[in-house]
């Protein structure tokens, strides 16, 4: 057997044995920038499940290409067909979100029990700060569920992602490598690892066996796998993981840490 049969069985075997979820996908309906073909929800969801992966985080790309209010609305409502088992949301939200803290204490509730798992925030495109007076009160509110949030790297500062650990030790704080490379910044996100509450999702950690080093300095249990699908596919992001860690680690990267997180999501 030559060395890249070897490295396709070694990647099969490893697929067929763990349990996948993938924390950054996205439905965008106008599918025109995609390299993923697919038709409609079900289309998508059956594709990822082809590929081995059979739940996912799903962000709805009418939260930032049109109004979040109505991207996380049409997302509750495709999480909830029955095609969508296993699949879960993340909430896209800005700070008038938190004008009102009753109706953002009944609104988080709700979608919580319709299957949302974590809230992504973008300051740069919706123009705002994430400083305490702008994000205060719903960051202090999702911390008291214990409800996670994502930042793309390239939407905030490390600094400012520290600065929200380090007030909110109870609140799980998940970067991902978006929009662009994350591999300039590793000095900081390594750094930032020394927080137990930072998370850091797997597609943009292409440096060459970068994940192998986080895993061997840092442990396994603050990685979450995400592949960026549909603009990105699947296929690299699962290889990148499953070539260079195994056992415990793979697994609890591949989904046992997210799995964590939802479980410890408040449900009252």
């Amino acid at each position: 057997m030559g060395a890249v049969e070897s490295l396709q069985n070694k990647l099969e075997n490893a697929i067929s044995q763990t349990t996948f979820i993938d924390v950054n996908c996205w439905y965008d309906e106008t599918n025109n920038e995609s390299l993923i073909n697919y038709d409609g929800f079900a289309g998508f969801a059956g594709w990822l499940r082809n590929k081995g992966i059979l739940s996912a985080v799903f962000t709805n790309a009418q939260c930032i290409k049109y109004d979040p209010l109505t991207g996380n609305d049409n997302m509750e409502r495709l999480i909830n067909e029955p095609a969508a088992r296993g699949l879960y949301g993340a909430l896209v939200l800005t700070p008038e979100f938190g004008y009102d803290a009753e109706w953002f204490k009944s609104y988080i509730r709700n979608k919580i029990d319709r299957g949302f798992v974590a809230a992504r925030f973008f300051p740069k495109k919706f123009y705002h700060s994430v400083s305490e007076p702008v994000i205060g009160a719903l960051l202090s509110e999702l911390e008291k569920l214990r409800f996670p949030i994502i930042f793309w790297h390239g939407e905030t500062d490390f600094d400012a992602i520290h600065a929200i650990c380090a007030q909110y030790p109870d609140l799980p704080v998940i970067l991902e490598g978006n929009p662009g490379k994350l591999l300039y910044y590793n000095r900081n996100y390594y750094a930032l690892l020394k927080n137990r509450n930072f998370y850091i999702e797997t597609h943009g950690l292409i440096i060459f066996k970068e994940i192998e080093y986080i895993v061997s300095h840092f442990g396994g249990r603050q990685l979450l796998y995400g592949s960026y699908a549909p603009y990105n596919t699947t296929d690299v992001s699962i290889s990148n993981l499953c070539l260079g860690v195994s056992g415990e680690d793979l697994q609890h990267i591949a989904g046992g840490n997210m799995r964590r997180l939802i479980g410890g999501i408040a449900r009252k």
